[in-house]
């Protein structure tokens, strides 16, 4: 084992010298600091595989069905729920609307912003309990089993949205029905157990130089697939339907599990492991050992600098979650769009904040060496005033100046968690990240129901008072990185 470990080390710093610097950005099968961690052994065997697909084929079919979910569910707010025509019903969210249109959709969107707070707080409220346990489990048991549970949960909600679309339009049926469909990622991890299995993998497979690099990337990948998922659904709904929309969703991630099953190796060793790896998930003394680590005494400040770091993810979370609630609703209500003319802009936004990340950090960090802080605090920055733009806009085009100002906010997510895992030991690292992912899931419970209650309070005065909030929010984030 030792001279198997001596001729991995010495392959790898072979490598390092006569590779270019973008071979820094593929994946390493060299764990960081592993003396320091001989508990986590990463398999030596060579992959072409990534983890880069998984984010892509979840992020796809989450984008290409959640635009028409909500379309649906404004549909039958209105004849199901409030009991008008269809045919008038038929004719919110299009690009004829009247006048009387106009004031139904008013009527509509408070029901709809409610149900849709509701499906929010079931994807988020126990999946952040569970967090808790998972990234301490996940450090002795591997991170696949975290990626296999949210795709999972999200295969039979998909089809779960199928087989309830396809009865509505059979029926007439409660919008309220949509939300039992998310039952199943209540207790397979939802998000949560993606963002932890995601994080914790590429820390597993990168060292401190290229860490942020590759979360950048992954960050980047996922874009895309929010992008194409985006661009594509209102073309996909208009050849299709509903439940078939649905259907390639799921379809999509019974791809991604099968790609987890198939190509991507597992990067922690369990095979000395005798008992129930069920039984160890739910153990309270991880829990409890999460929190002490979380909050130790570390040297050099770094315990502040990891809290000011969490601080900075889970209130950005807040403000993006509370506001993507709402936002949609509120660009039917305030421009007329359709769900065409938004999905355009969203792609834009996606596109421009994709190229702008993968560009900002190749030369703010790649040349100009700037720290994983610094980028934070810019990309926070960046966030901020996209935030402040959409409070002041009285035109689409205003909307899409903001696109411009927001072109590196996408990058905050990586470069917050790469601060936390330059300064924390590869033993911990899993807890720390359990932690901001927990933290992370439980701050929409609280932002969703508040912009909700904003939104549908200022409707009829200043639907923009949401976006003021979230420009308050990022502004603390952007102080608290610099």
């Amino acid at each position: 084992m030792e001279s198997h470990r001596s001729n991995g080390n010495e392959e790898y710093q072979e490598r390092e010298e006569i590779t270019s610097s973008v071979d820094s950005l593929l994946p390493q099968t060299t764990p960081v600091n592993q003396e320091e961690n001989p508990s986590i052994e990463i398999s030596r065997k060579r992959s072409i595989c990534t983890i880069e697909p998984v984010l892509f084929l979840i992020f796809f079919a989450w984008n290409l069905s959640g635009n028409v979910l909500t379309n649906q569910i404004v549909y039958q707010t209105c004849t199901a729920l409030l009991g008008f025509n269809e045919s008038d019903c038929r004719q919110l969210g299009t690009a004829n609307e009247s006048e009387y249109i106009e004031s139904l959709e008013q009527k509509v969107q408070p029901y709809t912003a409610k149900i849709i707070m509701v499906r929010s707080l079931m994807e988020q409220i126990l999946p952040a309990f569970c967090s808790l346990f998972l990234g301490p489990w996940s450090d002795k048991f591997g991170r696949k089993p975290l990626l296999y549970a949210c795709f999972s949960g999200y295969i039979s909600v998909f089809f779960l949205l199928v087989g309830i679309s396809f009865a509505s339009m059979i029926f007439t049926i409660t919008p309220w029905l949509y939300i039992l469909a998310y039952v199943p990622v209540m207790f397979s991890g939802g998000t949560c157990a993606l963002i932890t299995g995601t994080f914790c993998y590429i820390t597993d497979i990168t060292t401190e130089k290229n860490r942020a690099i590759r979360m950048g990337i992954a960050e980047g990948v996922l874009f895309a697939g929010l992008f194409l998922g985006s661009i594509s659904s209102s073309y996909v709904l208009q050849l299709t339907n509903v439940s078939t929309v649905f259907t390639i969703s799921g379809l999509f991630c019974i791809l991604g599990i099968l790609y987890i099953w198939l190509c991507l190796p597992e990067t922690i060793d369990y095979e000395d492991f005798v008992g129930s790896k069920f039984r160890e998930l739910f153990r309270f003394d991880h829990v409890c050992d999460m929190f002490k680590t979380s909050f130790m005494p570390r040297p050099d400040n770094r315990r502040v600098i990891i809290w000011l770091a969490i601080a900075g993810l889970v209130v950005s979370i807040a403000m993006m979650e509370g506001n993507m609630s709402v936002f949609f609703l509120f660009t039917r209500a305030k421009f007329g769009w359709t769900i065409r003319e938004y999905t355009i802009y969203e792609s834009v936004s996606i596109v421009v904040q994709m190229v702008g990340g993968i560009v900002t950090l190749c030369i703010l960090k790649k040349i100009f060496g700037i720290s994983d802080a610094m980028l934070a605090a810019l990309s926070f920055g960046s966030d901020c005033l996209q935030n402040f733009t959409r409070t002041i806009a009285n035109t689409p085009r205003d909307l899409y100046i903001g696109v411009g100002v927001g072109i590196i906010k996408s990058i905050s997510g990586p470069m917050g968690r790469a601060v936390v895992s330059n300064v924390t030991p590869p033993s911990d690292i899993g807890k720390i990240f359990s932690l901001v992912t927990a933290l992370e899931s439980i701050s929409p419970i609280i932002s969703t129901p508040l912009f909700t209650l904003i939104y549908t309070s200022t409707i009829d005065t200043f639907p923009s008072a949401f976006n003021a909030v979230s420009t308050g929010g990022t502004f603390l984030c952007f102080l608290w990185m610099l």
